[in-house]
């Protein structure tokens, strides 16, 4: 994403973002050599506009949703370590999108089926929104721009911990509904990936890195998937 001092790799070179010109849709940058890269976090606020498809017995559905994404910060991460080196504030206007979304609910007994708090369930659910963001392109046949996944503790829509993934092309292009349509499949390919991953708490390649050397996150995730696989 493009901000202010945010670092654009175009070919073989990096640029770095003095200034950005929304209206313009211009952004002024300079060469630079840096041996770390941006990372932009955004928060973003879901809306279930309709529910198209529904599957009651596994808790999952597929409808129109509305977006509202505001990017709050940015992280200068070094490349090869991943290491944390730096951030800064964003500020810029709130993007707003309609489109369509896969969900997957969980039922709010779950908190004492796996005995967690809501605290450690949103770091759980983070992790496997980030692994089927990286796992459902390959069986919808995508890419993994083509679809963007989110989690939330408390879903407006239904107040239960929900896993969101959706189209990344406003009105959406039918990627989240192959995605409803395939979602066992892709349960376990990501309960795969997790399992055999050789990591110990979490890393890029799986469920993403952790916050905390900590294991119970890689392992909930797993029971999670075994949970979601065993439904109905």
């Amino acid at each position: 994403m493009l901000h202010p001092q945010a670092i654009y790799l175009h070919g073989a070179a990096q640029y770095q973002v003095d200034e950005l010109d929304w209206e313009g849709r211009k952004a002024i940058v300079k060469e630079v050599d840096v041996d770390y890269f941006t990372d932009a976090e955004s928060k973003t606020d879901l809306k279930v506009l309709t529910v198209e498809r529904q599957d009651e017995p596994s808790m999952s559905g597929w409808g129109e949703i509305s977006l509202t994404t505001v990017t709050v910060l940015f992280k200068k991460v070094k490349f090869f370590t991943h290491e944390n080196v730096g951030s800064g504030k964003v500020s810029l206007p709130e993007i707003e999108m309609s489109t369509t979304s896969f969900w997957q609910e969980f039922p709010l007994e779950i908190y004492d089926q796996i005995n967690v708090d809501r605290e450690k369930m949103g770091e759980v659910l983070r992790g496997m929104a980030n692994c089927l963001g990286d796992i459902a392109p390959l069986y919808i046949l995508c890419d993994r721009k083509d679809i963007g996944s989110i989690s939330n503790v408390k879903a407006k829509f239904s107040e239960k911990p929900t896993l969101y993934l959706y189209d990344r092309v406003p009105g959406g292009v039918g990627f989240s509904e192959k995605i409803f349509t395939m979602k066992k499949e892709i349960y376990k390919a990501a309960r795969y990936l997790i399992k055999s991953c050789a990591c110990e708490a979490g890393c890029p390649s799986c469920i993403g890195p952790p916050p905390d050397n900590n294991p119970i996150r890689k392992n909930l995730a797993v029971i999670l998937f075994d949970y979601l696989i065993d439904l109905k």
